[in-house]
């Protein structure tokens, strides 16, 4: 129920069109009314049914948990974690990803045994987590970055773009879709890259009650 103008069909047509793909694929196949609601009557007994959520099985993947070295702009090397579907597993897919980043100023590699993320990896996504430099208490799982302790500041939010670029390089990561997570005082990591680095591959930035103002921050 709409106006048509010459710019609505358009957006239509290109949409259409856009479909294309999935049509080869046999995911989506075209049908005239009068078509599909012969099909419904020869295939389907002309039975209703209301397809619900609930009739979707969720879709469980085998994940593992990585350890990389990444190196920082300034040439110091990162601890990152990550638990992702087992590629091998998964050949060819591209799955979406999302870098967290703890409160206050504690290390982020210990996330990755956070039920929570280990939760959304299971799901489909590739979980990314990273001690920034001079964090990290030399254990395992929590190995220590170099360099020096920076307050969520340039060099933190240089650690984090660093983080960023090679998550999406990956072959197994949808580079359009990654997102940055941060909680409290992560904020400041998280804010402060994508504020000063526009062009990151980043799609979108949740935070959990980071403060509010550069004053607060301060």
């Amino acid at each position: 129920q709409d106006w048509m103008t010459p710019q609505s069909i358009a957006a239509l047509g290109a949409f259409i069109d856009s479909l294309a793909p999935y049509v080869a694929e046999g995911r989506v196949r075209w049908s005239t009314l009068s078509q599909t609601a012969q099909t419904w009557r020869t295939q389907y007994g002309a039975q209703p049914f209301r397809y619900g959520c609930a009739a979707v099985p969720p879709t469980t993947y085998t994940t593992e948990t990585i350890e990389t070295w990444v190196t920082a702009p300034n040439g110091n090397q990162l601890y990152t974690r990550a638990i992702k579907p087992v590629p091998s597993l998964y050949p060819g897919q591209r799955f979406p990803a999302l870098i967290a980043i703890p409160g206050g100023t504690g290390a982020g590699a210990p996330l990755a045994d956070n039920p929570g993320y280990r939760s959304l990896a299971a799901s489909g996504f590739v979980v990314a987590v990273f001690n920034p430099e001079g964090r990290g208490t030399g254990t395992p799982g929590n190995l220590r970055s170099e360099g020096t302790e920076d307050c969520n500041g340039f060099i933190h939010q240089d650690d984090l773009k660093a983080v960023v670029e090679f998550t999406a390089a990956r072959s197994d990561v949808d580079a359009s879709n990654i997102g940055v997570e941060t909680a409290s005082f992560g904020i400041a990591i998280g804010a402060g890259a994508l504020g000063r680095h526009p062009t990151l591959p980043v799609a979108y930035l949740v935070d959990q009650e980071g403060p509010h103002d550069s004053r607060v921050i301060t």
